[in-house]
C-alpha cells in the first residue's frame, strides 16, 4: 500500500501575498516592464518571453521613451 501525503497550499505564500498586497499580474507587469527597460525596448523579445502581442509589447516599449526634450535653442543674433 502507498500512502500518499495530503497537498495543501502553502499559507505562507498566501499570507506573505497578502501582507505584500501583491497579485501575479502586478509582479508579471513589473518583470515586463524591467525587461524592456534592459533590452532597450526590444519588442521582438518581450514578445517571445511573455507571449504577448506585438501591440502590447509596443506600448510597454513605449514606457521607456521618456517626453520629449526640447531641442536647446541657439541665441540668435
Amino acid at each position: 500500500m502507498i500512502v500518499v501525503p495530503e497537498i495543501r497550499p502553502n499559507s505562507r505564500t498566501s499570507t506573505t501575498q497578502q501582507k505584500a498586497d501583491v497579485t501575479a499580474q502586478v509582479l508579471r507587469t513589473d518583470r515586463i516592464l524591467y525587461e524592456v527597460e534592459q533590452t532597450g525596448g526590444d519588442v521582438r523579445r518581450i514578445c517571445d518571453l511573455f507571449s504577448v502581442s506585438i501591440e502590447t509589447a509596443l506600448r510597454y516599449a513605449g514606457t521607456i521613451l521618456g517626453p520629449p526634450v526640447p531641442a536647446e535653442s541657439t541665441p540668435t543674433r
